[in-house]
């Protein structure tokens, strides 16, 4: 099994989501995944952080998280 951890502390949402996923996919040498469980901050827009993530992993990858 193969693990990845990204994290981004950018401040525009869409943004953070996009590094953190590829921070992640980069860190464990991976193109697809299979399951992301992401987490950010209060201060950031979910729901951009969110469509940020999905820009990078796809539509069919499961996002779980808060």
């Amino acid at each position: 099994m193969k693990v990845g951890v990204g994290y981004s502390n950018g401040k525009e949402a869409f943004i953070a989501g996009q590094q953190a996923a590829k921070n992640a996919m980069a860190q464990a040498d991976f193109e697809q995944t299979d399951l992301v469980l992401a987490f950010c901050s209060g201060q950031l827009d979910h729901q951009a952080f969110h469509a940020g993530l999905r820009a990078v992993v796809g539509q069919n990858v499961n996002i779980f998280g808060g």
